[in-house]
């Protein structure tokens, strides 16, 4: 969750420590997973002069990754992606994308949407050999042929996701995606192609993000305390009284008034 955000930090070193200096986070969402993740050892210090994005995992020197896109959330999709490329050891830290190197597409979002986006574990890609990167290594790569992969089944995830909902919180599902090396060139080429169309753009763009967020492992799934904005209590509470039942529906994030 640290790295499928559209926020923006900034930091700098100070001493021993790093030290956020700025912050701006499209939602409040994105805010709490990483700040959440921040508790747990896992550090977004946001981007550094060489324009890649730098996490600190459990207090090991930063990690960097080119951020190569971002596919925005939207309504019909009810997910959101971004694709990243660790930079590896031994490799220029600078964001452009290396196509002999593996990439990740790292995608969240309403559970019915990231499920049917979902592959079985049969058809996962793997590698027999470290690339040193510990997201890649700790998800797919696999030096001993009774090693286990780290899948969440979908029945546990969506087991998962009904108890985080009776409890009132708002879910998400997350799952990742392994491009092999050069995979990501045609895909990129089709999503700029659909970009800069200028008729039917939007089936497009469609069409390319179904070509991107799919093949998904599941990775988890998070419920976070969805917090009523100002004057809502208020305006629920005079639509009651004035004799409208509101029905909450958690898992598809709105409210739905029924006369």
């Amino acid at each position: 969750m640290v790295y499928v955000h559209i926020r923006q930090i900034r930091s700098q070193k100070i001493g021993a420590h790093w030290c956020v200096t700025g912050d701006l986070a499209s939602s409040p969402d994105e805010k709490t997973f990483v700040e959440g993740c921040r508790d747990l050892g896992i550090i977004y210090h946001g981007e550094n002069k060489q324009q890649l994005q730098v996490v600190t995992v459990f207090g090991k020197k930063g990690l960097q990754y080119r951020l190569l896109d971002v596919l925005e959330f939207d309504s019909n999709r009810k997910c959101m992606s971004v694709i990243i490329q660790p930079v590896l050891k031994g490799e220029p830290e600078t964001p452009e994308y290396i196509p002999e190197k593996p990439a990740l597409v790292l995608c969240k979002g309403a559970d019915s949407s990231i499920l049917e986006k979902s592959a079985s574990m049969e058809d996962l890609p793997f590698f027999h050999e470290r690339t040193g990167d510990p997201l890649i290594d700790g998800l797919f790569v696999f030096t001993n042929p009774t090693q286990k992969r780290a899948v969440i089944s979908s029945e546990k995830v969506i087991a998962n996701v009904g108890q985080f909902a009776s409890f009132g919180l708002r879910t998400l599902v997350e799952g990742v995606r392994l491009l092999k090396p050069g995979e990501w060139t045609p895909l990129q080429k089709k999503l700029n192609e659909a970009r800069s169309q200028m008729v039917d753009r939007n089936a497009a763009l469609a069409k390319a993000y179904e070509k991107i967020e799919r093949d998904l492992m599941l990775i988890g799934c998070t419920g976070v305390e969805d917090q009523l904005q100002d004057g809502v209590p208020e305006t629920l509470t005079a639509l009651r009284e004035a004799g409208i039942q509101c029905k909450s529906k958690v898992l598809e994030f709105y409210v739905e008034l029924v006369e």
